[in-house]
């Protein structure tokens, strides 16, 4: 069925306890209403979280709507994707199929029923999520539990948002979008993971333990056919009901299945290896098990010529084992019988087209298993099929023609039979399964320019801590209130709100910092509470994210806290922050995210390393770098493989450094392609003035020092493509630990000029 269906559009609807699917364009987000649940939204993310092991790359916008504006919204998503043309076509196609009744007005009644029925939904493409306020009489409601209710489906829809995060929902959606059992098959994936752990949070809310899916599905149809409320479900078709469901049921029960027998690890990997038929979801083993069963596809020949060559392609597609199921269904068998005359189904594909004289033709071939699959499933549509059709099977192939007229009739089935079957693995390529960039979740107005000269404020050396980084603004550096990590070397800054942040160096390897990671914790925060662990990459090193919650000395109230734990070799970098509950002028993750945006590493001597001179300058030449001497200003130049590179430049200590400086940054936009601007200002760096400057610029990263020594200005610029610059930034800080400039460096000097008729006397240049 093609209802307007925007790649990744998720929308759950809640009728009494059941989710509805139908994807939607979302409008731009509304001034945001008084509403309970925006204030529990910090809370039940960090239990969806927690329960499903993924982290957030970005905050997610969320707000609440009317019935009204959803309403508005549906009504445009329909003008947009599913114009009147396109749905009356789909409409003559399934009332020919005998799907949906003659007199039933596709449009008009799923507008409706979505416009009734949704509750909330995410949107991938805007990045945005919206709760439906049923107070307004929007919507079916459960008395005495919309509280629960709306975080249920809060949940529901904050877990989208994490899987567009980690996986990207628009991908898989905008590919399979021409065929909709693929498509089905995936929407089960993505919506089943949701619902199951959507109504894992409302089951542990309600303190009945985990759900079992099909045993709550089971209640729900018993619902569904007992409830007053579920008439108006009951009044739409099975046909368009249930596949709205199907996604949450169905697909609930399979990812359910697939997780208590493979772990979450294999359903994540699921979303880069999606299942591709209603069939694997109906039965999963053919997903997982040992041989994975995929669907058939038909290629079907054009049919106009055999119609007089003036009929009019309606509509083609597949229908997929659980919609031949309900084709029968809604010719008269019954629910058992029609999943068993369903079961084996290898594949499908129909046509449709419009006569000049008005006939909907519909040529549909289905191919089977098994010989005896196809004639099982013959017989059964055989007994229902209303009188005027042709059906015909040879072998695993079964033909239905329906519409044609005796003399249409031959040519259609003989070009029906010469279609051409074949199986489709899709293989996807690394794009199509890296994590999405954070910068794909980051609202527009809270991204950087994409060329801004003027300077962030609050860059700032911890010596302590052997670093250097920008501090996020309405944070000011203070003593540490906890003596002990102040004794160990750490740096602490308060913020808005009661905010904190810590930097703390330690001397021993990751995974001494992972086991010890609860008594570290503890040092700081006394009564904390580790939520959840997860090793991550971040700055091109090996790391761990921890999340904990525990009361913060001189606070009251208790934080939720956020920790990134480095490998920098021999010893670890911890960035820790941390909020009062409640409080969001301060998000600890993206505190911590801001720094690390940021971050300039010191470096101590590596083990082994290999110290060299050249000229007045000496540094640690760190290994994979290769070194060639410079010419001119250029002192030094080291050059890595991988396009990463480190140059000494000496000049004149002309003027005030921090003036030069400044004048540096005004003119770098002017000469560099794409250039950003991330940081700049200047520290005290060995008891030294020194300027740094951290920008991107054509591709490539760039963190420079300025400072003056023996007499000259000195510059160290460490540079890399953008995407690897991480992986050396320990490289690159050994050589600022370990550059020294010796005193007998001497200035360059300007050539004499030429006195005639004497010849000019050369440039002296040191090296």
């Amino acid at each position: 069925m093609n209802l307007p269906r925007k790649p990744g559009r998720v929308v759950a609807a809640l009728a009494s306890l059941l989710a509805l699917t139908a994807p939607l364009a979302a409008q731009d987000l509304a001034a945001p209403r008084e509403h309970p649940i925006l204030k529990a939204v910090e809370r039940i993310r960090v239990d969806v979280t927690t329960m499903r092991g993924l982290e957030f790359q970005a905050d997610v916008r969320v707000g609440v709507k009317s019935p009204a504006e959803l309403r508005a919204m549906v009504l445009e998503s329909f003008e947009k994707e599913a114009p009147v043309e396109e749905v009356q076509k789909q409409e003559k196609v399934f009332k020919r199929f005998g799907l949906i009744p003659a007199d039933f007005d596709l449009r008009a009644r799923m507008i409706d029923f979505l416009s009734e029925n949704i509750g909330g939904y995410y949107d991938p493409e805007k990045k945005e999520l919206f709760l439906i306020d049923q107070s307004q009489g929007g919507g079916p409601q459960v008395p005495g539990a919309q509280a629960a209710m709306d975080e249920m489906v809060m949940a529901h829809e904050l877990h989208h948002a994490l899987q567009d995060q980690n996986f990207d929902l628009t991908r898989w959606f905008e590919l399979l979008s021409s065929h909709d059992d693929r498509l089905q098959g995936y929407k089960s994936l993505v919506e089943g993971e949701a619902q199951l752990v959507g109504l894992q949070y409302l089951f542990k809310k309600m303190g009945r333990g985990d759900v079992d899916i099909a045993a709550f599905n089971r209640m729900q149809d018993m619902a569904m056919r007992m409830s007053p409320e579920a008439a108006k479900m009951r009044a739409i078709p099975p046909f368009l009901l249930e596949n709205l469901m199907f996604p949450y049921t169905q697909g609930a029960e399979f990812v359910q299945r697939l997780q208590k027998e493979h772990g979450w690890d294999r359903v994540g990997a699921a979303f880069n290896d999606p299942p591709t038929s209603t069939e694997q979801i109906l039965h999963p083993e053919k997903f997982f098990g040992p041989q994975r069963d995929e669907p058939k596809e038909l290629l079907m020949p054009a049919f106009e010529a055999a119609l007089g060559g003036d009929a009019t392609e309606l509509y083609e597609n597949t229908l997929g084992e659980f919609n031949v199921s309900l084709l029968l269904r809604a010719l008269g068998v019954s629910k058992a019988n029609a999943a068993k005359a369903a079961t084996g189904w290898g594949g499908d594909r129909f046509k449709s087209y419009e006569t000049k004289d008005g006939r909907v033709v519909v040529v549909w071939l289905s191919t089977w298993d098994t010989e005896q699959d196809a004639a099982k499933f013959e017989a059964a549509y055989r007994k229902v099929l209303p009188a005027g059709r042709h059906l015909e099977r040879r072998g695993a192939e079964v033909l239905l023609v329906d519409g044609a007229s005796d003399a249409e009739l031959p040519a259609l089935v003989r070009r029906g039979f010469a279609s051409v079957k074949y199986e489709a693995r899709f293989q996807p390529l690394p794009g199509l399964t890296s994590r999405p960039p954070r910068e794909d979740f980051v609202r527009a107005e809270a991204r950087p320019a994409a060329a801004a000269p003027a300077a962030p404020a609050g860059l700032l050396h911890l010596d302590v801590v052997g670093a250097t980084l920008r501090v996020p603004e309405g944070f000011q550096r203070v003593d540490d209130p906890i003596g002990q990590l102040q004794q160990m070397g750490s740096e602490h800054f308060a913020g808005p709100d009661g905010a904190r942040l810590r930097l703390l160096r330690l001397p021993i390897p990751l995974a001494s910092a992972e086991e010890q990671l609860q008594a570290l914790i503890g040092q700081g925060v006394p009564d904390a509470e580790v939520l959840s662990k997860a090793p991550t990459r971040a700055l091109g090193r090996d790391g761990l994210w921890v999340e904990f919650r525990g009361t913060v000395p001189g606070d009251r109230a208790r934080s939720l806290g956020r920790v990134l734990v480095l490998d920098l070799g021999p010893d670890v970098l911890a960035i820790a922050a941390t909020a009062p509950d409640g409080k969001e002028a301060a998000n600890p993750q993206e505190v911590i995210e801001a720094v690390a945006a940021t971050l300039w590493l010191d470096g101590s001597a590596g083990p082994g390393a290999k110290r060299a001179t050249f000229g007045p300058v000496r540094l640690e030449e760190p290994a994979g770098f290769v070194a060639r001497q410079g010419q001119g200003p250029v002192v030094v130049t080291l050059e890595h493989p991988s396009g990463a590179k480190v140059q000494v430049v000496r000049g004149e200590a002309q003027g005030e450094l921090q003036a030069r400086a400044a004048a540096l940054e005004a003119q770098l936009p002017l000469v560099l392609d794409d250039f950003r601007l991330r940081a700049s200002g200047l520290v005290e760096r060995g008891g030294r003035p020194t300027h740094e400057l951290d920008f991107d610029a054509a591709g490539r990263r760039t963190r420079q020092l300025t400072f003056d020594a023996a007499g000259a200005r000195w510059t160290v610029a460490c540079s890399a493509p953008a995407d690897r610059f991480g992986e050396h930034l320990v490289a690159f800080g050994r050589v600022l630990a370990t550059l020294r400039v010796t005193a007998e460096a001497e200035a360059p000097k300007a050539p004499e000029a030429p006195k005639a008729p004497e010849a000019p006397k050369p440039e002296r240049r040191a090296y």
